[in-house]
C-alpha cells in the first residue's frame, strides 16, 4: 500500500515537471527571440555608388567574438540574431579608407544605417593634403617640403607648383616661387595662376614680365567681379601709367571700376590720367566723384 502510494506520487511529480516544462519553454523561446537585434543597411562610396564585397566586422565589446558580414553587389548587408551589446564596427574594402565607429544594439532593435567610404589617397594626394594643413597652420617650411614632394611625385600637377610657390613666397624665396609659378602657368594656363605670376614679377621689379602676365591673365576666362580681377586691372593700370601709356591706363582703370564701382582708388587714378591727357573736365568729374563717394577719405 505504501509502495503503491509512493509510485503514484512519483508519477504525479514527473507529470507536473513535464507540464511545467511545456509551460515555460515557449515563454523562454519568445523572450529570447525578442532580445536579439537586427542590423541592415548599405555601404556607398563618396559619390553615393554602392560598394560591393565590403567586409563589415562587428566586435562584441562585452562578450568578445567577432561577426563578419559582406555587402552584396548593390552594397546592401543584413544580419539578424545580434545579442544586445556595444559593438566596435569596422568596414573595409581595398581602395578605401577603413571606417570605424561604435554601435550600441538594444533588445529587439532593428538598426538601419548607411555608411560612406572615402577612397584612399594616392601618395601625391596625401602629400598635398599634408602641405595644405601645414600652410594653414603657418608652418611654411613643412608646407614647402610637402609640396616639393607633390611636384616630385606628380610633376604635371599645376596645383603642386602653384602651392609650392605660395609657400616659397612666405619663406622669402621669390626666385624659387617665380620658377614654380612659371611651371604652373605653363601647365594650367588659368586666370589665377597667371595673376599670381604677374604679382610675383612686380615684387621683384620685373615690370615688363609683369605687364605681359597681367595681360595674359585678363585674357583668360574669369569672373569680372572677382576681387583678383580688380587687383589685376589696378596693377596693370599703374604699370601702364608708369610707362606713359596713359590711354591704356585709362582702359585698365575703367575695367577696375567696372569690377568695383565703389573704388575711390580707381576714381582718383582715372582723374590723374585725364589730367595728364589734358582733359580737365573729365579729370574734375572723377575727382568730384571721389569726394562724393568718400568725403572723409585721404583720396578725397
Amino acid at each position: 500500500m505504501i509502495r503503491g502510494e509512493f509510485r503514484a506520487d512519483k508519477r504525479i511529480r514527473r507529470l507536473f515537471l513535464w507540464v511545467s516544462c511545456l509551460f515555460f519553454l515557449p515563454a523562454l523561446g519568445a523572450g529570447g527571440q525578442a532580445e536579439l537585434a537586427t542590423f541592415r543597411g548599405k555601404v556607398v562610396d563618396a559619390e553615393g555608388n554602392p560598394v560591393a564585397d565590403a567586409t563589415i566586422v562587428l566586435l562584441d565589446a562585452t562578450r568578445g567574438g567577432a561577426i563578419k558580414i559582406k555587402t552584396n553587389d548593390k552594397g546592401n548587408f543584413y544580419r539578424r540574431g545580434l545579442r544586445p551589446s556595444e559593438y566596435a564596427l569596422t568596414i573595409e574594402k581595398d581602395g578605401y579608407v577603413a571606417h570605424e565607429e561604435v554601435l550600441d544594439f538594444r533588445s529587439g532593435e532593428e538598426k538601419r544605417q548607411q555608411f560612406r567610404l572615402m577612397p584612399t589617397l594616392s601618395a601625391p594626394e596625401a602629400a598635398f593634403q599634408k602641405g595644405l594643413e601645414a600652410f594653414n597652420a603657418g608652418d611654411f617650411e613643412a608646407a614647402a617640403q610637402a609640396f616639393e614632394q607633390v611636384t616630385l611625385l606628380s610633376p604635371e600637377t599645376p596645383e603642386g607648383h602653384s602651392n609650392l610657390a605660395l609657400a616659397y613666397i612666405q619663406l622669402g624665396k621669390m626666385p624659387d616661387a617665380i620658377q614654380e609659378l612659371e611651371k604652373a602657368a605653363e601647365l594650367s594656363g588659368d586666370f589665377r595662376t597667371w595673376a599670381q605670376l604677374a604679382m610675383a614679377y612686380v615684387r621683384v621689379d620685373r615690370l615688363q614680365a609683369a605687364v605681359r602676365s597681367f595681360e595674359t591673365a585678363l585674357e583668360k576666362e574669369h569672373d569680372t567681379a572677382d576681387p583678383i580681377a580688380y587687383e589685376c586691372w589696378m596693377a596693370l593700370g599703374s604699370l601702364y601709367f608708369g610707362e606713359n601709356r596713359v590711354t591704356d591706363a585709362v582702359t585698365a582703370y575703367e575695367n577696375a571700376l567696372s569690377a568695383n564701382s565703389s573704388s575711390v582708388e580707381a576714381l582718383v587714378a582715372l582723374g590723374k590720367c585725364q589730367f595728364n591727357l589734358r582733359d580737365m573736365s573729365k579729370s574734375q568729374e572723377y575727382f568730384q566723384r571721389t569726394i562724393d563717394e568718400a568725403p572723409s577719405s585721404p583720396q578725397a
